[in-house]
């Protein structure tokens, strides 16, 4: 058995397993289907899980639902700002550590000197 999107149900019944519907987009163009490829049921028929059906089977398995992936979405971009913003800030550190580090070891070339005599 091979699963694959095809738009529409061209086969018989024409309709989905599940709901027996034969799902349109509101301009009256049918919507993908999943088409199972080499299966038959009722002597023949061919089987077709709409669009609507799958997703509610990926749901029933526990897939992020539409809300809760616009959720996750939203966060991610608001953790990529917060990570452009900490990088940002953590070069301008590691400039600021490396000129602390180049004034302390002038300090200590300074001190190692031997006092010159006036």
């Amino acid at each position: 058995m091979t699963l694959c999107l095809t738009t529409g149900m061209p086969l018989q019944p024409c309709t989905c397993l599940l709901c027996g519907t034969t799902p349109m987009e509101d301009d009256g163009t049918l919507k993908r289907a999943i088409f199972a490829e080499g299966v038959d049921v009722d002597w023949g028929n061919s089987v077709y899980i709409c669009w609507e059906c799958g997703e509610l089977i990926a749901d029933l398995v526990g897939r992020v639902t539409r809300f809760g992936f616009d959720a996750l979405t939203e966060k991610y971009e608001a953790l990529k700002e917060v990570h452009a913003d900490l990088v940002t800030r953590h070069e301008q550190q590691e400039v600021l550590v490396d000129k602390i580090r180049e004034g302390g070891a002038a300090q200590r070339a300074l001190k190692k000197k031997p006092a010159v005599a006036a």
